[in-house]
Parts: structure tokens; sequence; C-alpha cells
């Protein structure tokens, strides 16, 4: 009649941690794959939009002094 209730016995017992370790070591590798190939996605689509833009203003430079390719023949 002297066993602990409630709180107390589950307080009073103890906590395996292998079950947690075990998840925790499957678990964390693969959240930070995931979180390093989305990191290096979102980079690598700002460089695409940054050589866009780039290749848009060199365009646009070249028309600008007329030695875009195409222009010259639209000129005879």
């Amino acid at each position: 009649m002297n066993e602990p209730l409630g709180l107390a016995a589950i307080a009073s017992s103890g906590t395996n941690y292998t079950p947690v370790g075990i998840l925790a070591a499957i678990f964390v590798p693969i959240c930070a794959a995931v979180a390093v190939v989305l990191w290096n996605y979102y980079r690598l689509q700002r460089h695409r939009a940054d050589s866009g833009a780039m290749a848009s203003y060199r365009k646009l430079a070249c028309a600008g002094r007329g030695d875009a390719p195409g222009f010259s023949a639209a000129l005879k």
C-alpha cells in the first residue's frame, strides 16, 4: 500500500533516454540535410535572377552603343 500514485509514480520511475537519442540521431541529420538543400536552392534561384538581370543590362547597353548582335544588320 506504500506505492506512489499519479504524478509521483511517473516522476519516481526512471526515464529511458535511448529511444529519444535514437530518434534525435535519425531526425536531426535529416532535418539538417533538408535545410541545406533548401538554402542552396534559394541561393541558386537568387543567382539565376541576378545573372538574368545582368544579361538584360548587357543587351540594353550594347543596343545603346549600336553594337548589339543583329542591330547593325537591321540598319542595312
